[in-house]
């Protein structure tokens, strides 16, 4: 199995990811979250509020970085984030247990998508390291 494929297969079993993204002081802030839809480790979606602090970060500076980890095998990616408010994508990645958070559905105005893009991906998988570039 190539690297890229474990990697995309890691990210299906792992559970949460550590989203990390920059303060208004500079620091690295990183936080749990659930990724919802993925194309392979190119391209994960999240959700938050729209007024959280993730949103406030990645608004400001959209530079990012997730990691992920199942046994001994993890991936660290660095990229960039944007919030995403527009009602298709909104639609499209609505999902029923949402009505949690967002009790107005995907109209609430607090549901919003984070879309991270990787640009590089560090892996450490079967006990050896690689380093791809997107």
């Amino acid at each position: 199995m190539r690297d890229v494929d474990k990697s995309s297969w890691i990210l299906d079993r792992c559970g949460y990811v550590t989203l990390s993204t920059i303060d208004e002081e500079g620091f690295p802030r990183p936080v749990a979250i659930d990724v919802i839809s993925h194309d392979g480790i190119r391209k994960l979606w999240m959700t938050t509020f729209r007024y959280s602090e993730k949103a406030k970060h990645l608004n400001a500076n959209p530079k990012a970085g997730i990691s992920f980890v199942r046994e001994a095998d993890c991936v660290s990616l660095t990229g960039t984030a944007k919030i995403i408010t527009g009602k298709d994508m909104l639609r499209r990645y609505w999902k029923d247990f949402f009505i949690r958070y967002y009790p107005y559905g995907v109209d609430d105005e607090n549901y919003c998508l984070i879309m991270f893009s990787a640009r590089k991906a560090k892996l450490w998988i079967d006990g050896q390291s690689s380093l791809i570039s997107f």
